[in-house]
């Protein structure tokens, strides 16, 4: 573990390639694309995903793998939006 250069929490290490291990991956950050993050533990049973490059963080789990589960998860799918309203058209 070493200390996390942006808040000082211990972090198991930074994932650059987005592999966890035994096959597992992580998804890069949702918000900025990055693809480094880092695994940070406050104790033993506090464990979460931060991004390397906008410090995005994902919910805190008891456990590593619901940690990345945690950000892993998308609230969204791939499909386009329907605009409801757009007050910037000219009409």
């Amino acid at each position: 573990m070493s200390e996390c250069p942006h808040c000082g929490m211990l972090i198991e290490a930074p994932v650059e390639d987005n592999k966890i291990g035994q096959g597992e991956k992580i998804k890069c950050c949702p918000f900025c694309g990055m693809h480094g993050v880092n695994i940070c533990r406050t104790n033993p049973y506090a464990c979460w995903i931060e991004c390397c490059q906008c410090l995005a963080q994902a919910e805190v789990a008891s456990t590593r793998e619901d940690a990345i589960a945690n950000w892993n998860r998308r609230y969204y799918d791939d499909e386009q939006s329907t605009v409801i309203d757009d007050r910037d058209s000219a009409e």
